[in-house]
């Protein structure tokens, strides 16, 4: 039985997720680091997954000017004890990499026999190569890195370099959400989400927050004459991330637009995400970075007509033969737009598009990265074979 300890997003459902299909509760001794009670806590009583929590020091820890270094202290010192009272780890894995993950690497390697540590996407792409390159020594230590992308792969050994980059694993995330989608069901997604009957649904980003760009997007949309503009309907799925602020800026730029519209603000289980994937006709992605966003993924299952900027690459997916459109700037979109409302889709576009489901359930489901993943934590070698990461 080997003890693992856990670092990461614990309020995440990536967490949860992969922590099931991952089989590491299958006769393992699995702990938790965390700060806070977390949203996942009651996932973890239930499994049997043990909760670390580490104790704030009431006296100083809310001083700005020494609350970190209190945080620190804390930090080794919970760290120490813990590693001494369960006999030490066999595997430490630490996901999503910061500056406060990186900073107990030192002294978990005393304790650990393998450290793995698995970058999501925006902790590499949205953090500087100054910052990520203060993270270099400690992350010498690690045995493996997870990267989900060749994009992520080229992005890490820039910064960090080729020696490092030898011990790149390629690993997806699994997605659980397309369990929950069926690409014939659009006529009746629709009515759910209150289509009106006979428009043609365009839906903007998956997110709140103004890194979606919906508002450029928007804007694009204006150059539409009146004629396309009302055969649409605008579906904006902002269920997280949304503020006060940014929400009546939204509805101005609707407002202005002239189309039919609608918000999607409150929060959508797993059904009822399928169900929106469902009712669209068209998806716009307009994030400045991305790694491989589960989004996207959907609306291609779902088979839908993907629209993405060119500034974010999915070079897998095109080697796979997964079709969708690229756009250059922001400007391109009300021409493709207008081309796609006045001539439909040729059935060769058709046939593609549809075959997108079966590339991304072979590819991208739980079921077929999971093995991987139980591999990851095995500790007959340091990490599975880095044919993987090519």
């Amino acid at each position: 039985m080997s003890k693992i300890l856990l670092i990461g997003e614990n309020d995440s459902i990536w967490t949860r997720r992969c922590i099931m299909h991952s089989d590491i509760l299958n006769d393992n001794d699995v702990y938790v680091l965390e700060y806070e009670p977390s949203e996942n806590d009651s996932f973890y009583k239930q499994h049997g997954i043990k909760i670390c929590r580490i104790k704030r020091h009431k006296l100083f820890g809310n001083i700005p000017k020494v609350r970190g270094i209190v945080r620190r202290i804390d930090r080794s010192i919970y760290i120490s004890s813990l590693a001494k009272k369960v006999g030490g780890f066999d595997v430490v894995h630490i996901s999503f990499v910061s500056k406060d993950k990186v900073s107990m690497i030192k002294r978990l390697r005393k304790r650990s026999k393998k450290m793995i540590c698995t970058f999501w996407g925006s902790d590499l792409f949205r953090v500087s190569d100054k910052q990520l390159l203060k993270y270099r020594s400690s992350l010498a230590l690690v045995d493996n890195f997870t990267l989900s992308t060749p994009e992520m792969k080229q992005r890490f050994i820039s910064v960090f370099g080729k020696k490092l980059g030898k011990k790149i694993i390629k690993l997806h995330f699994g997605n659980e959400g397309l369990a929950y989608i069926d690409p014939d069901n659009t006529a009746k997604a629709r009515s759910e989400f209150g289509v009106p009957e006979g428009k043609t649904v365009i839906t903007i980003g998956h997110g709140g927050k103004e890194c979606h760009n919906h508002i450029k997007v928007i804007n694009a949309l204006k150059k539409l004459d009146k004629q396309h503009k009302d055969k649409l309907f605008i579906q904006l799925p902002v269920t997280y991330g949304l503020t006060p602020e940014y929400k009546q800026r939204l509805i101005q730029s609707l407002r202005s637009l002239g189309c039919e519209y609608s918000l999607v603000e409150t929060f959508l289980d797993d059904k009822r995400l399928g169900t929106l994937r469902e009712s669209a006709d068209v998806f716009i992605h307009a994030q400045p970075t991305d790694a491989f966003s589960a989004s996207v993924q959907e609306y291609l299952y779902a088979q839908k007509l993907v629209f993405n900027p060119v500034w974010i690459q999915y070079q897998e997916l095109k080697d796979k033969g997964v079709y969708y459109r690229e756009y250059k700037d922001f400007d391109e979109l009300s021409q493709m737009i207008s081309d796609y409302l006045e001539n439909g889709l040729s059935s060769e576009i058709k046939q593609r598009i549809s075959e997108n489901s079966k590339i991304i359930q072979n590819n991208y489901s739980w079921d077929a990265v999971s093995d991987n993943w139980h591999r990851l934590y095995q500790l007959n070698k340091r990490g599975v074979s880095n044919d993987r990461s090519r």
